[in-house]
């Protein structure tokens, strides 16, 4: 409880802010490195004040010549910019393709939209990212509330850091995303670490086969994951409020991860009053990564490349990730619908068995068992109802946040 109220004093202040504000606030880190652009960021402020220099109200930090920090490995040399991967989504709720999204963009080769050349980027930080404004979503009854949207983000940023940290055996990654323990539900999808395995990021030599990623460099920025909550809605407004937050010392460069059809809409000028002053700040310091879609929907994509012309004009800037085909149709939709009909189905079972114990007990039948019931079970305060919902979910979402759509009876 004392969570929620203080998420829910955060995100209302950062309601109440004008998105010509853009703010960043973070509400869970891990690793050194955010803290470490905070203290930064703080300190330079301070500088500031005392020595009478204005600040911008719209920094560029990377027109700022790199310093040294302590962050490096070796003080000798200047550093490199900051490389940070942002996935941006309205986690309604995270599924597991946000999982893979993320992990595939962070370990796996990206390649150029034309080109089709692979690249490998070592990210230092990555960042989970929700905005309490949206340009095109409008929230609908039954949707998550942003207090639970970030208790579930944090769930997944836990998750995720287990991972790189090692924490996260073999057989419990199995568990949790492919569901070995619990009865499969009509789909089967599973977000494993095949490509994990198959490059050897499990410790074969080790008899837990727990996973060898805490040395693993693909994983290091894992290990430096944060949620983080703005209230920009676009992303030109998005990338002033990381830089604001980092100091100009890391020379930031973001890389927002989002979806196909989250690309289409950031090359629409629809968006923008002044699209070209706009995503030549965006790509200044940003670059984005987005997931390939369905096969069926290569058409769309293939148009799209051929006639956005401002896409085209910032391909060198753009990179495409592949996820596996079973987790392309995963959305945070299918998983609102299957709790809602289940849920709703639930009710209308609920109206019926209550009628059923009407009959029962008017039969004399005293143990106060379903009769009419061929599934009845003694096993009392086994949830069945709930068991059906989580063999639903399991496919499609991890176990912590599956466990929080039950317990807090969401959508």
């Amino acid at each position: 409880m004392a969570r929620r109220l203080i998420l829910e004093e955060v995100i209302n202040n950062i309601r109440e802010q004008p998105e010509t504000t853009p703010i960043l606030a973070l509400t869970k880190t891990y690793g050194k490195l955010w803290p470490h652009c905070e203290e930064a960021r703080i300190e330079e402020r301070k500088n500031e004040v005392s020595h009478h220099i204005a600040q911008s109200s719209h920094p560029q930090p990377f027109t700022h010549k790199p310093q040294q920090n302590s962050l490096q490995t070796n003080p000798q040399e200047a550093p490199l910019p900051l490389k940070i991967a942002i996935l941006d989504s309205s986690f309604n709720p995270p599924t597991k393709a946000h999982v893979q999204l993320l992990l595939n963009s962070l370990t796996t080769s990206l390649y150029a939209p034309f080109t089709n050349k692979p690249v490998r980027i070592e990210f230092d930080a990555c960042l989970l990212l929700y905005s309490t404004k949206n340009a095109d979503k409008v929230a609908k009854n039954g949707d998550a509330g942003p207090v639970d949207r970030v208790l579930m983000m944090e769930d997944v940023a836990k998750y995720l850091n287990e991972i790189a940290e090692g924490k996260v055996t073999k057989e419990k990654t199995s568990d949790e995303l492919n569901s070995s323990k619990v009865e499969k539900g009509p789909r089967e999808i599973s977000v494993d670490y095949k490509l994990s395995e198959s490059r050897g990021n499990f410790d074969d030599n080790s008899n837990n086969e727990t996973r060898s990623t805490a040395n693993d460099a693909k994983f290091h920025s894992i290990q430096n994951i944060a949620v983080g909550i703005t209230n920009s809605s676009r992303f030109t407004e998005k990338s002033r409020a990381l830089l604001s937050y980092c100091s100009p010392t890391f020379s930031p460069s973001l890389y927002f991860i989002l979806g196909f059809d989250t690309l289409i809409r950031l090359f629409s000028p629809r968006y923008y009053f002044d699209i070209s002053s706009s995503l030549s700040f965006l790509f200044s310091n940003s670059y984005i990564i987005y997931a390939e879609r369905d096969i069926n929907d290569k058409i769309v994509e293939n148009e799209f490349w051929r006639g956005n012309k401002w896409a085209k004009e910032y391909a060198d800037k753009i990179y495409r990730v592949e996820i596996d085909d079973d987790v392309k149709n995963v959305s945070s939709t299918e998983v609102r619908r299957i709790v809602s009909e289940l849920r709703a189905k639930e009710g209308a079972e609920t109206g019926v068995k209550e009628e059923r114990s009407e009959r029962n007990n008017n039969s004399g039948n005293s143990n106060n068992v379903d009769i009419y019931d061929t599934n009845a079970s003694s096993d009392k305060g086994c949830g069945f109802n709930n068991h059906v919902l989580r063999r639903h979910l399991m496919p499609l979402c991890i176990d912590s946040v599956t466990d929080f759509i039950i317990e807090e009876g969401l959508y």
